[in-house]
């Protein structure tokens, strides 16, 4: 019954709203008035952001030329114009100051104030680019004076990655050991763990990530449907283990990350309250999950056999997926380079084969994700690297691949697919360990 009531108050209001625009409203005239800072309130739509280094130099430019540009606002003291400007000035400690404002002479309708945020914010500082997609009509937007380009709606020129057709068994002796380190051209390599801060700043050096794409441990005790039943290391821990695999893993992500660097977990429907609670608690920002829609299902012990993946932030029928859980650091403006056309449904053909790694996501996929949130030469960092579908995406795509891998024998399927590659273009193959020329 509640529900029923708010939204008849809602439709109510709307209906108000309509009428009010009917009516012929009085001319707009703009008057210089004093307000006190503290009592000036953001739009609660406002479409406009702020790094940290960018509110450091709006700071410094108060303290150097005081306040210059004046602030627009409503009636009701909430700010058309002029976000950043405040905020900066409250960081300050200036709330208690008046400061002359532009106020007009009757009340914005929320119509009128919403187009007006628009228009005078459109030539200078940074657009929420969430928000807007999220809040504003793409109609009104154009209307009031976005281009398509400017939305990013038009398709950018892109190389797509393609699959290398690999299919070598998994050897039955590695030739790798705990420790490890290959140089892969210009893609590295440690055959060591996500969890430990040791080896991941080993395998990085002194560089940080622009891109995190990774796959860890679903804790479901996956064996692959191969004639080897392939497993995967750390994929039946008790929970106090999982957890903590989780929680180091997160962690270490979020220390060698850029600012603005985006992240896309792969995962388990049935960890998915476990693997976004990590997400959130290493204080990465956490924005949508993404589906990963299959072309075939996988057969289980499930009623409901699992056609998808998802992914932490799918022509054919498609029916199972994987989530992606989607997010980045914050501190800087979040990395993008596709339009605004991209959906949370990722429709990619699951691998013909899987005899390298139970779990093998397709290149095409991948390399899809690494050009929406990468450039050229960004390090794309893999925490669970696998067969090293990753860091085939990456070399194609004119990135540098850097990841860890705890299981040998999988480094040794990395190394060899890697090589084959390579070979196969007849391109020349520089391959190290530990510093030294590879066999």
């Amino acid at each position: 019954m509640a529900k029923s009531t708010t939204k008849n108050a809602e439709a109510q209001a709307t209906e108000i709203e309509a009428s009010a625009q009917e009516i012929i409203l009085d001319e707009l005239v703009w008057h210089t008035e004093t307000r006190r800072i503290k009592d000036l309130k953001d739009h609660e739509k406002n479409p406009r952001k702020i790094t940290k280094d960018q509110m450091e130099k709006l700071k410094q430019s108060l303290k150097s030329f005081n306040y210059v540009e004046t602030i627009v606002v409503n009636l009701d003291n909430t700010i058309l114009a002029g976000h950043m400007r405040v905020k900066a000035m409250k960081a300050l400690g200036r709330g208690k100051e008046e400061i002359e404002v532009r106020a007009p002479n009757r009340q914005l309708t929320s119509r009128e104030a919403e187009e007006y945020l628009i228009r005078s914010n459109k030539n200078s500082g940074e657009w929420d680019w969430e928000r807007l997609a999220n809040e504003w009509e793409v109609k009104d937007l154009f209307n009031w004076g976005f281009t398509e380009s400017e939305l990013q709606f038009k398709d950018p020129e892109k190389i797509e990655a393609i699959d290398d057709g690999y299919e070598e068994e998994l050897p039955d002796e590695p030739k790798s050991k705990p420790g490890d380190i290959y140089d892969l051209g210009r893609h590295r390599l440690i055959c060591g763990s996500a969890t430990i801060y040791g080896d991941i700043e080993k395998v990085l050096v002194s560089e940080m990530i622009d891109l995190v794409i990774t796959d860890p441990p679903y804790n479901v005790a996956y064996k692959g449907g191969t004639k080897d039943k392939l497993t995967i290391k750390n994929d039946d821990l008790s929970n106090e283990e999982f957890e903590s695999l989780l929680r180091d893993f997160y962690v270490n992500a979020f220390v060698f990350m850029k600012e603005g660097a985006g992240i896309y977990v792969f995962h388990a429907d049935s960890e998915g309250e476990r693997f976004r609670r990590f997400f959130r608690e290493s204080n990465l920002k956490m924005t949508q999950c993404l589906i990963w829609l299959k072309n075939s299902l996988v057969l289980g012990r499930q009623d409901y056999q699992w056609q998808h993946e998802p992914v932490l932030f799918g022509g054919k029928e498609y029916s199972d997926h994987d989530p992606v859980l989607y997010g980045w650091k914050e501190g800087e403006k979040h990395r993008w380079y596709n339009n605004r056309k991209q959906t949370t449904l990722l429709k990619f053909d699951r691998p013909q084969r899987n005899a390298e790694h139970p779990t093998m996501k397709p290149i095409p996929l991948i390399g899809y994700l690494i050009n929406n949130s990468s450039k050229k030469d960004d390090i794309v960092f893999d925490f669970f690297l696998g067969s090293g579908t990753t860091l085939i995406a990456a070399e194609q795509l004119d990135r540098r691949c850097f990841g860890c891998e705890l299981d040998p024998k999988y480094c040794d399927v990395i190394v060899d697919r890697y090589k084959k590659y390579k070979l196969h273009r007849n391109e020349p193959c520089d391959i190290k360990l530990n510093g030294e020329d590879y066999a």
